[in-house]
């Protein structure tokens, strides 16, 4: 869950901030976070298979774990940051998934709930950051 917690995170983030590659050589700040929790709580693996900074829209596809260890044989989870007003921006998480078969009577689905605090707690560091 902590692996996919920062994944996600920096999808978000990366919607809303933009993610370039430069040439010249990096500097580094760096945060770390105490989490009382195993660092083993997750095998969910995952892969970029859009980024398109111009739609700010960020797509993964899970390659193991989450939904897929149970039963769902694809899950692709889009991140999309879109204008409302010019005040105003909406971060619209989806998980698309598919279910094997022979799995349909146990009905498996990927945790939106994850996602939903994830982009809660992108929403709330921007918006202090804006009013900072």
């Amino acid at each position: 869950m902590l692996k996919q917690f920062s994944l996600v995170f920096f999808v978000v983030f990366g919607c809303y901030m933009g993610v370039n590659s430069h040439p010249q050589p990096l500097k580094h700040l760096t945060n770390e976070l105490e989490v009382h929790v195993p660092a083993r709580n997750s095998s969910y693996t995952e892969k970029f298979i859009v980024i398109d900074d111009q739609k700010r829209m960020k797509v993964t596809q899970g390659v193991e774990g989450d939904c897929l260890a149970i039963g769902c044989s694809v899950q692709i989870i889009q991140f999309d940051l879109t204008k409302k007003s010019n005040n105003s921006s909406v971060i619209k998480s989806d998980i698309a998934y598919a279910v094997k078969k022979g799995f349909e009577d146990k009905n498996p689905k990927p945790n939106i709930q994850l996602v939903a605090a994830l982009a809660q707690l992108v929403k709330n560091f921007l918006e202090n950051k804006n009013h900072a």
